[in-house]
């Protein structure tokens, strides 16, 4: 899969396609970059929906945090979410979720 990196320092990248936003969540400033890249021009329209990656160490609540409340802010569905860097089997499962998505997306557009 084709993927882009969100400079930190300067997240205004504008986006022309359609894209599935994968985040971590290690602090609380990343949700403040992520949100100025996904209001930057249209990227906002082109949000498909939300991945996070996060430590289950950090309790139910803390758990993926920030794609939690980038879900929320911007109504778009939280896809997946996986621990760490994920593993094998979640990189199997989270390709079966973008499938699912993208086949729910063709049926809406027919």
């Amino acid at each position: 899969m084709r993927s882009v990196e969100i400079d930190y320092s300067n997240p205004f990248l504008k986006v022309d396609e359609d894209y599935i936003l994968i985040m971590p969540s290690y602090d609380d400033e990343i949700t403040d970059i992520i949100s100025d890249f996904i209001d930057y021009e249209d990227n906002l329209k082109h949000l498909v929906g939300v991945v996070g990656s996060g430590n289950i160490n950090f309790g139910k609540d803390g758990y993926c945090f920030n794609a939690v409340e980038i879900s929320k802010k911007y109504n778009k569905p939280l896809i997946f979410r996986f621990e760490f860097t994920g593993t094998d089997r979640d990189v199997t499962d989270f390709k079966e979720e973008v499938h699912k998505v993208e086949v729910t997306r063709a049926t809406k557009e027919s």
